[in-house]
C-alpha cells in the first residue's frame, strides 16, 4: 500500500468524482484510477460503486474510509515533526540534573540555549545519580548534570564548574570557631548524612583512605 494510493481515495472519498479528485490530486484521471484499482486489489474488494452522479463507497470502502484517514493523518504529522525537528522549530530535548546540584549553576546555560533556539523545548528533570546514567544510556535523557565520575569511553563528559566542600554548623558549634576542619576533626562530629548526596561516596572515601570513618548521626 503507497500514501499516493491512500491520498487518491482520499481525494475520490471527498470529491465523490474520480475527475474533480484528480483535479483536485493535480494528477490524470487514468493516474488516479490506476492507483485506486491496486488499492483495491490489494484490499481484495471494491472500494467505489461508479453511477451517473459520480461514484460512491461500498461497505469496504466505508470500512476502510476512517482507517486510511487515520494513516493519511499521522502520516503528515510525523513528516511535519520531523521537518520541525530539523529546523529546531521546536526540540524536546531532556536535561536530568542531580539532586544536589544547584539549580542556578545551569540556569544561565539553559537560558541561552533558548535564546539561540526560542522554540526548543526544554524539560527539566531532578534524579538520583544512578537514576541519570540509566536514562542517558536508555536514551531518556540528551544530556544529565552530575557529580558523578563516569567513564570517558561511554560518554563525551564536559567539565562545567569546580565546587568545594564545605561544613556547615550553627554559630555556636565549636567548629565556627575554626577556619579549616581535618578529616579526623570532621570524624569525631555527629554529622547529619544526605544518602542520595551525589558526593557522598567520595568524602567517606576519601576518609577511610586517611583511616578515618564518618559518623552520622542523622540520615
Amino acid at each position: 500500500m503507497e500514501m499516493n494510493q491512500i491520498r487518491y481515495f482520499l481525494a475520490v472519498c471527498e470529491h465523490r468524482n474520480f475527475t474533480h479528485a484528480a483535479s483536485a490530486s493535480n494528477v490524470s484521471q487514468p493516474s488516479l484510477t490506476t492507483a485506486i484499482k491496486k488499492l483495491e486489489d490489494e484490499l481484495g474488494g471494491d472500494l467505489f460503486v461508479r453511477d451517473r452522479a459520480g461514484c460512491r463507497l461500498t461497505a469496504l470502502g466505508k470500512l476502510m474510509q476512517p482507517r486510511l484517514q487515520t494513516v493519511h493523518d499521522e502520516t503528515r504529522q510525523a513528516k511535519a515533526e520531523a521537518v520541525r525537528h530539523l529546523r529546531l522549530e521546536r526540540v524536546p530535548i531532556s536535561v536530568g540534573i542531580g539532586e544536589t546540584i544547584g539549580h542556578n549553576r545551569i540556569s544561565a546555560a539553559l537560558e541561552r540555549t533558548r535564546t539561540r533556539s526560542p522554540q526548543a523545548e526544554i524539560e527539566l528533570i531532578v534524579a538520583s545519580s544512578s537514576e541519570l546514567l540509566a536514562g542517558l544510556r536508555d536514551g531518556e535523557f540528551d544530556v544529565v548534570v552530575t557529580a558523578e565520575k563516569v567513564s570517558e569511553d561511554l560518554y563525551r563528559i564536559d567539565h562545567l564548574y569546580d565546587e568545594d566542600y564545605k561544613v556547615v554548623v550553627s554559630k555556636s558549634h565549636p567548629l565556627s570557631e575554626l577556619d579549616a576542619i581535618s578529616l579526623s576533626t570532621l570524624a569525631k562530629t555527629d554529622m547529619l548524612d544526605r544518602l542520595n548526596c551525589e558526593m557522598r561516596d567520595a568524602l567517606h572515601g576519601t576518609c577511610a583512605d586517611h583511616g578515618h570513618e564518618l559518623y552520622a548521626a542523622y540520615l
